[in-house]
């Protein structure tokens, strides 16, 4: 238990200095989320991105990335986010160079290989199981620490 609330307080310090004045209600609302959703992480890598504003909504933030090509297109803000799709949206966010297929087909599932081979998430995550909103918070933390750069 106390893991868990040194890890979120430093979740929470993170992202207050690194994405500067976030609404804490978001961060709260995703920690909290058993099963984070597109829009929630969509939010966090929109505004990472500055291709959207901080008072943005999760629907905003959605269309904003589909239209620079971080999320696939027809993903709705309230769908439920899996470790592929988030795999996919990360690789995109940081421009990562996956392996070979992943560069030969940008496909997500190849993504969540590439990403799980790097560390960032775990080798036993089932690509198509709910990310919950630590968890996705925890890699979004990993991602900007080791990937960074934008």
């Amino acid at each position: 238990m106390k893991k868990k609330i040194f890890m979120v307080t430093l979740l929470l310090l993170f992202f207050a200095v690194i994405v500067s004045a976030q609404s804490a209600d978001a961060v709260t609302k995703m920690i909290e989320s058993k099963e984070a959703t597109v829009g929630e992480a969509a939010y966090f890598l929109a505004v990472y991105l500055d291709a959207a504003p901080e008072n943005s909504t999760e629907e905003a933030a959605v269309n904003a990335l589909q239209a620079s090509g971080v999320c696939n297109e027809g993903v709705a803000a309230d769908t439920v986010l899996t470790y592929k799709t988030f795999a996919g949206m990360l690789m995109r966010t940081w421009d990562v160079k996956g392996g070979l297929m992943y560069s030969l087909t940008k496909a997500d599932r190849y993504a969540l290989r590439d990403l799980q081979a790097k560390g960032f998430i775990s080798a036993s995550a089932d690509p198509v199981s709910a990310v919950s909103g630590f968890d996705a918070l925890a890699i979004l933390n990993n991602c900007m620490t080791q990937l960074g750069g934008n």
